[in-house]
């Protein structure tokens, strides 16, 4: 199958910039940073080179963001290092900014950063810090590894949780528009590892290229195992395209549980993505 990178720029930047806002956490004591994959919204998960992430502030806000409780976000591709005076640095290495919130701790809403990680980060512990007009607000430790795969869901309080997910015409998969068998969904995620195209940090892929994952990709629609066909989204920064057809089997109906799992060629076990549901056809 060929992977068909047309989209609807509209769903996919609206579903997503929504699914990276995190709901309430339970703050304690002391201002620190918490970094996680963009999609799960909770736990210290470790990310990957390339992939986009979530610092949120543990007891206390990211004093000075502007834009009160909306916060603010990038208008630009590339994305800036340097967001109205927010500056995050990983290891040394400066972050491209998606959106940034200062927080309201008594509130129980945390300062949250949306950023991609840069392309040379070391695997490893590694320092992150929070800087609003060259002054250091938060700082702590995020977690790096060569892959850390990971789907994107909307906070549902499910578990799986529903995933963002387009079926073949690009419209939002759910229980009252179901995917057909035979057809294919549009997954989107983040962190796969590297790519076969160098790509700047903050920026899309050079024109004219489709990035694929160096690794392999293997999906679960329940038990069934398909290959998808993946790449780097070409129109947002960070982000992990996985086209998945659906076998034409019968018990692939009504909510369907979906992962994926990246692996070395020739390998039989890998690394997997959370697991999110879907919804197909009777």
């Amino acid at each position: 199958m060929a992977l068909r990178i047309r989209h609807n720029k509209i769903f996919v930047l609206t579903t997503l910039l929504g699914a990276l806002l995190l709901p309430p956490l339970s703050l304690t004591a002391q201002t620190t940073i918490a970094v996680t994959d963009a999609t799960q919204g909770q736990g210290l998960f470790p990310v990957a080179p390339g992939s986009l992430a979530t610092a949120s502030s543990i007891g206390g806000n990211f004093v000075g963001i502007p834009g009160g409780a909306a916060g603010i976000g990038a208008e630009t591709i590339p994305l800036p290092f340097n967001l109205q005076g927010v500056v995050v640095e990983v290891d040394g290495l400066p972050a491209a900014l998606l959106f940034a919130r200062e927080g309201n701790v008594a509130g129980g809403i945390p300062g949250q950063i949306n950023f991609q990680v840069s392309w040379g980060t070391a695997f490893g512990r590694v320092p992150i810090r929070v800087l609003v007009n060259g002054v250091e607000v938060a700082s702590g430790f995020m977690n790096v590894t060569d892959a850390a795969p990971a789907l994107f869901a909307f906070f549902d309080g499910g578990n799986p949780r529903q995933g963002i997910i387009s079926n073949s015409d690009f419209s939002l998969n759910g229980p009252d528009n179901r995917a057909q068998r035979g057809s294919f969904l549009i997954a989107w995620g983040t962190g796969p590892g590297p790519f076969d195209v160098a790509v700047a940090d903050g920026d899309i892929p050079p024109a004219g290229t489709l990035p694929a994952p160096e690794l392999d990709v293997v999906c679960y629609l329940s038990v069934a195992e398909v290959v998808p066909a993946t790449a780097l989204q070409s129109a947002f920064v960070g982000l992990w395209q996985i086209n998945i057809p659906i076998p034409n089997l019968s018990y692939l109906s009504g909510e369907v549980p979906l992962f994926c799992m990246v692996r070395t060629p020739g390998s039989a076990t890998g690394i997997p993505t959370n697991t999110v549901k879907l919804w197909i056809a009777e």
